[in-house]
């Protein structure tokens, strides 16, 4: 409700994606950063983009330019990626 998130669930959020393929993490993310339809979803969304991607998948898929949300708001395309290469 308020948009913000509790440390215990960002904490439980890490530890999952500690169980799962690096590759499938930075697709869900990619998936829920660039796509401005998916910001008002809630974590457990993207969790489910990390679990129901296979690593195969992911890798096949971030190998592909990725589609471009013309929505007027996201203005910059590479956000997740210039957080990555950041190490945040």
């Amino acid at each position: 409700m308020s948009s913000k998130i509790s440390p215990s669930v960002i904490l439980g959020m890490y530890q999952d994606w500690d169980k799962r393929p690096t590759i499938c993490v930075e697709y869900g993310l990619k998936i829920h950063t660039e796509n401005p339809a998916y910001h008002s979803k809630k974590e457990n969304y993207t969790s489910g983009i990390i679990r129901n991607t296979t690593a195969e998948e992911a890798a096949d898929k971030l190998s592909k330019p990725f589609p471009q949300f013309n929505t007027g708001t996201h203005k910059k395309q590479n956000s997740f990626l210039a957080l990555v290469e950041k190490g945040g």
